[in-house]
């Protein structure tokens, strides 16, 4: 199984990163860490999705309130350059969140290595790991192995496997898709070019506890 772990954070010696690092490692693949400082600028609102500058509401805004801050920008840019960096050589790339959070470690890596096997036979782009129809409904078609199937959306994006031979086909999405939060942006980028996703049907992944720089409100979830 040739694959690399990449794991974009902001600080790994806050408590939710440390634990997602030692988990992530103990998966027995190659490690990267990326680590940024959390984006402050003005995003390129020219290259806003859809042209919906009116999206764009400042440095700050309530958890609550829709729209844009520079922090989703830079989340934006972090999943951007980790895509991009895996694939600078062979093996597919295991995308991964700040606070990515495994349920049951030894079962996720039965599920990772299934997933490198579909990808190393068929020619779909990406295998998700998150949860489906949390947070957005999910629409199962095709049955690719044992565990894996095919469907049309999931919602979040703190883990999920990149094919080591998609490079020209992200490379079009990034260049024809303009900018929105991840977990959005491949769902939409996804449709508009008309590509199906590969997910499981089961919990997998989750995220740590603790303070969110891209929020910066304390999140806590019941997993």
């Amino acid at each position: 199984m040739s694959i690399k772990v990449i794991h974009a954070g902001i600080d790994s010696t806050s408590p939710r990163e440390q634990q997602s690092i030692e988990q992530l490692k103990s998966l027995g693949e190659r490690y990267i860490r990326i680590e940024n400082t959390p984006y402050e600028e003005e995003p390129p609102l020219e290259e806003i999705y859809k042209g919906r500058k009116d999206w764009y509401i400042g440095k700050e805004k309530d958890y609550n309130q829709f729209g844009f801050t520079p922090r989703h920008y830079g989340a934006f840019l972090s999943h951007k350059q980790s895509i991009m960096l895996g694939f600078t050589d062979k093996g597919h790339s295991l995308i991964c969140e700040a606070d990515c959070k495994i349920l049951d470690v030894e079962k996720f890596k039965l599920r990772l290595q299934e997933a490198v096997e579909v990808l190393n036979s068929t020619q779909y782009h990406i295998v998700r790991f998150e949860t489906p129809n949390e947070g957005i409904s999910t629409t199962f078609t095709s049955q690719l192995s044992e565990n894996i199937f095919e469907c049309d959306q999931v919602m979040l994006g703190h883990c999920y496997l990149i094919n080591e031979n998609s490079k020209l086909f992200y490379e079009h999405l990034f260049n024809n898709v303009g900018w929105h939060t991840p977990d959005w942006w491949l769902v939409y980028a996804f449709q508009e070019f008309n590509q199906k996703m590969l997910c499981f049907k089961e919990n997998l992944t989750h995220q740590f506890d603790g303070f969110s720089e891209i929020d910066k409100i304390e999140k806590n979830y019941e997993c």
